[in-house]
């Protein structure tokens, strides 16, 4: 009998099983499998030491410490996306259309991301001088908004848009690992709460320095542009307005994700804040190695629809089946484990509390976020930024309105429900603004 193996290529069948392997590979080489593999394995290692950092800090700390850190943290995200104004995503699309204004781009950007730091954080220690707020908190807050002054510094967009993924993982990996370093080695008891935001601040700069010294060594290799490429860039007026859409989405996305701990707060003790906090941190390790999906796939997804927008949208579709199937089946994974993992990654305390049931609610987030974040990155790459975020827009004005009545009447499981309902709403908005402007099969 003669064997499949004998049979010469060109007239061997095609089995499904053989097209669906053809197109996974097709789809593989596409989507640039390694570099989002070196992402992927950089932002994993990030994760854990940031995860096992606040897993460290969760175990030390009182419930009460611990939320003061998350709801510290959650502001800081916020104030850290007023400083980017969207100017890093707006780079990395520039930079992928054209990387011979790299350097160009790189200078304006740092100038007013900086100027914006600065800004920050005379305007946190004016609140926080003034506000009524926990001595503790104040101390938190303005420590951490110091440590934005190093963020315009952190060159990941630049790298993202050159394609350079390696260059843009260290970096993080060195800041993130630093950091864990340092809280496992000072911080031994809750009296150590206030220097977090030291570390917080070596780690950025050690960060932040590594990255120029990658800038240093690619600005030798590439001579400066001619005059003719730098005058070609928008002004700074410009810059801030076509860049701004885009800050504004990635803000209001922020506000989304870090809205309810905010909630919570007011509402709630800042021991109900721990308890949310844990299952909120779980949701955002998870959300974070997805986005590193999507640092590789809006450069990627930019250049195909700058040069085949037949060939971006079928990227687009397959990468939105797949990518959403496979957080479904995370998602049902840990709604089943919940207590198991809280009790494993935070101890018995937290075990015990709300946080195994908030996890299985809040976890749902991650596929729904999937798909926004594909049609987002459609938007993006056509250039219809300011559709994108009003559709963010009306997502956060949900949150606002259903998160401020349901944390009020029902704790943090109404600050969960809030958070999903509010995704639901943008996705919705994002996939019919999609098909509205966007149709690469005509």
């Amino acid at each position: 009998m003669t064997s499949i193996a004998s049979i010469p290529p060109g007239v061997r069948p095609v089995t499904r099983w053989t097209a669906f392997r053809h197109q996974l590979i097709q789809q593989g080489r596409q989507l640039e499998v390694g570099n989002v593999a070196t992402l992927g394995l950089g932002e994993m290692a990030c994760r854990v030491a940031t995860l096992v950092a606040f897993v460290h800090l969760a175990r030390t700390l009182t419930p009460a410490g611990y939320g003061q850190i998350e709801l510290t943290l959650a502001i800081l995200m916020i104030l850290t996306l007023v400083v980017d104004q969207g100017l890093g995503t707006f780079g990395t699309r520039e930079v992928a259309r054209n990387p011979g204004q790299a350097r160009s781009w790189a200078s304006r950007i740092i100038v007013l991301q900086l100027i914006a730091a600065g800004v920050v954080l005379i305007g946190t220690v004016l609140v926080c001088t003034f506000a009524p707020f926990d001595p503790t908190l104040k101390v938190l807050l303005v420590g951490y908004s110091a440590s934005l002054l190093g963020f315009p510094f952190l060159l990941q967009w630049l790298f993202q848009g050159l394609r350079q993924m390696g260059k843009v993982a260290l970096p993080q990996v060195v800041r993130w690992g630093l950091f864990t370093a340092l809280v496992f080695v000072f911080v031994r008891d809750a009296n150590d709460i206030l220097v977090i935001p030291i570390f917080e601040i070596i780690a950025v700069s050690a960060g932040a320095a590594l990255f120029l010294c990658y800038f240093s060594g690619w600005k030798r290799a590439h001579p400066a542009q001619s005059a003719d490429a730098s005058s070609s860039l928008p002004g700074r007026r410009l810059l801030i307005k076509d860049s701004l859409p885009i800050g504004g989405s990635n803000l209001i996305w922020a506000m989304r994700m870090y809205l309810p701990t905010v909630l919570v707060g007011i509402f709630l003790a800042q021991t109900a804040v721990g308890f949310f906090g844990t299952a909120h941190r779980v949701l955002m390790a998870f959300q974070t190695l997805v986005n590193v999906y999507f640092l590789n796939f809006l450069p990627l997804l930019t250049e195909k629809m700058h040069h085949s927008p037949g060939q971006g949208g079928a990227i687009l579709r397959r990468s939105s089946l797949l990518a959403g199937a496979a957080c479904v089946i995370m998602a049902l994974g840990v709604t089943v484990a919940a207590p198991s993992v809280i009790r494993l990654i935070f101890g018995e305390v937290y075990a015990r509390s709300e946080s195994p049931r908030l996890l299985s609610l809040v976890i749902w987030v991650i596929p729904i976020f999937v798909l926004r974040n594909h049609a987002r990155s459609a938007l993006l790459s056509i250039g219809r930024q300011r559709a994108e975020m009003t559709c963010a827009l009306i997502g956060l004005t949900g949150l606002l309105a259903g998160g401020t009545l349901l944390t009020a009447f029902y704790g943090t499981t109404g600050a969960a429900w809030a958070m999903i309902g509010s995704e639901l709403l943008a996705t919705a908005l994002s996939w019919a603004a999609v098909k509205h402007y966007w149709r690469p099969g005509d």
